[in-house]
């Protein structure tokens, strides 16, 4: 309940105010954040250390994690503006480097494509840029709070719901994801996934940043079932204030009839092009939790 007041005030006072204040703000509110959230400024802060590798000063990871704190306050105040922005002004928002590689493996004739992504830039707005773009624009979130809180769960998942379809997303539960993943896919659809955590808690353990983690084995599997390409990307914030989006080729990948052994390669590929976009813009990657949780000894 809590959660879901706080969306609508953040929502109703980015409404009301200028852009530029909104964010002046939202910094103010990121440096509370990161000293009040101290479980997952030091998760956070541990996964940059398997990043960097070596021994990173303090100083270097708490300037990453107070950025990154900045940095998503940012996300959500464009979050927030969702329900006010027409497709032209989404477009309007970023530049897409590589877009050509998307429309031409959906003309392919293979149906449609999937797109994998990480906690990194604003992956939300990324998925609003694509659909203004001309994609039918599929992505698979998951529950937004406990089964438990049905009223909370319900208000807040709506609420997502309609800030994501009000900038041109259709949007799959992760619990039916299977079959209505297939039916998007054979109507040339796009079909958006996140590659950086195993929500789910069914996925495979492979190498990211020289260490054994998690992540989801659903981009690999879809991909091999249904003969689809995987395309890999990620919008990021300049510090102009601008998006600049990144579409990278699809992942070139000749099966070899062994199924699982395709899905751990084809997934280890799908980790190594996150890996490459997290090195890159480390401030702008997002997981709260260690990524190498588990981690086999």
């Amino acid at each position: 309940m809590i959660k879901y007041l706080l969306m609508v005030a953040g929502s109703l006072v980015v409404g009301l105010l200028p852009l530029s204040l909104s964010y002046a703000l939202s910094s103010v509110v990121a440096d509370i954040a990161w000293f009040l959230f101290r479980k997952q400024r030091a998760a956070l802060a541990d996964n940059y250390r398997l990043m960097l590798g070596g021994n990173p000063s303090g100083r270097c990871t708490a300037s990453l994690t107070r950025s990154a704190f900045r940095h998503l306050a940012r996300n959500t105040v464009d979050f927030f503006r969702f329900p006010h922005l027409s497709a032209r002004a989404v477009e309007k928002m970023a530049t897409v480097e590589g877009i050509e590689y998307l429309r031409q493996g959906i003309r392919s004739g293979k149906g449609g494509a999937i797109f994998v992504t990480g906690h990194i830039g604003n992956w939300e707005l990324g998925g609003g840029v694509l659909a203004s773009n001309g994609f039918p624009t599929n992505v698979v979130t998951e529950s937004i709070a406990p089964a438990h809180s049905l009223f909370s769960k319900n208000r807040i998942a709506q609420l997502f719901l309609r800030y994501r379809t009000a900038v041109g997303m259709r949007v799959i539960a992760l619990e039916s994801a299977g079959p209505t993943s297939y039916r998007c896919l054979r109507r040339g659809h796009l079909l958006v996934l996140l590659g950086d955590r195993d929500i789910s808690k069914t996925g495979i353990r492979v190498a990211m940043f020289g260490r054994d983690v998690m992540v989801p084995r659903g981009p690999a599997v879809l991909a091999l079932r249904f003969g689809v390409p995987i395309f890999t990307g990620c919008l990021i914030r300049r510090r102009s204030g601008r998006y600049h989006g990144i579409v990278d080729p699809a992942i070139e990948f000749r099966p070899s009839g062994d199924f699982q052994k395709d899905v751990r390669e084809l997934t280890e590929l799908v980790t190594g092009r996150i890996e490459k976009y997290v090195r890159r813009f480390p401030d702008q990657w997002f997981v709260f939790e260690r990524i190498n949780a588990g981690e086999e000894t």
